[in-house]
């Protein structure tokens, strides 16, 4: 948090174990500081493999209902060579986790690029063809 902290209006930080900035359903809490926004989402790091952190950001925040991943809450991969969105059409996560078999990690791309939630509503999307439902 602190190297992102500067750039962003955060009102409220939580720190490992303390789920009152953003609910999520880990076992023993959350494992990973967390903050609360001035608009209200909300938003962690998770360390990963690779050098690579995940950034999970609550777009709703904390007192909006249970959080539901590709719905309102999204997921990066975070590296030295930027912040990707999970789901592109390079790592295939949009493919196996989203359309198919309704995970909803691997949405987060499909949502910024397609500039829709269809997934939603029909599985039959691809990176590479239909884009709506109503295509």
């Amino acid at each position: 948090l602190d190297a992102v902290s500067s750039h962003l209006k955060i009102v409220k930080t939580c720190g490992p174990k303390d789920n009152s900035c953003i609910d999520v359903s880990e076992e023993g809490g959350l494992q990973a500081d967390s903050a609360v926004l001035q608009n209200g989402a909300s938003f962690y790091f998770h360390p990963n493999r690779n050098d690579r952190a995940v950034l999970v950001i609550d777009i709703n925040g904390q007192n909006k209902g249970k959080n539901k991943t590709g719905i309102d809450m999204f997921k990066f991969f975070v590296s030295d060579k930027g912040v990707i969105p999970f789901g592109n059409e390079t790592d295939n996560y949009f493919e196996t986790d989203c359309n198919k078999s309704r995970n909803y990690g691997g949405c987060t791309a499909w949502v910024i690029y397609n500039e829709n939630m269809d997934y939603l509503h029909c599985d039959d999307l691809s990176w590479n063809g239909k884009h709506k439902c109503s295509d």
